[in-house]
């Protein structure tokens, strides 16, 4: 869901690795001087939505992430409902994906998961920063945080 040059990007393209990465945010919303309309955020995730779903009907893929979705969903640029309706079909999934995998493992990434996403996941994980060297004023390292 996010746009940007972010380091996993630049990893995947070093290495040549066989990840397809599509992004569609349009920068960030309501930080760092965004003046953007929201409803002009909603198109872009809205877009993002839709190919999500093309591509986890697809099969071709072991693997996604929706990285960022659930920022996207508290923020209120895409509906909680919309989002479940991709899923409905998708789980349990007794398809094969293209390398014979039963299921495809389907990965949302991002802050403050809506309720209905955690009651319908296999897995959840939250985690929470409880000490970081960033309350002292020290810079994020390469190679760590980026």
């Amino acid at each position: 869901m996010k746009k940007a040059d972010y380091s996993e990007h630049k990893a995947i393209k070093k290495y040549k690795l066989p990840i397809l990465i599509e992004s569609f945010g349009i920068g960030y919303y309501k930080i760092l001087d965004d003046k953007k309309p929201k409803s002009t955020h909603q198109k872009a995730a809205q877009k993002a939505l839709k190919r999500s779903q093309e591509i986890i009907s697809s099969n071709k893929y072991d693997v996604i992430i929706l990285d960022e979705i659930n920022i996207t969903i508290s923020s209120g640029l895409i509906d909680i409902d919309d989002v479940i309706e991709i899923f409905k079909n998708q789980i349990p999934n007794k398809r094969k994906t293209v390398s014979g995998k039963q299921n495809v493992d389907i990965i949302l990434t991002g802050r403050n998961a809506h309720p209905k996403l955690k009651k319908i996941a296999h897995l959840v994980t939250i985690m929470q920063k409880n000490k970081h060297y960033f309350d002292k004023g020290l810079n994020a390292r390469k190679g760590i945080e980026y």
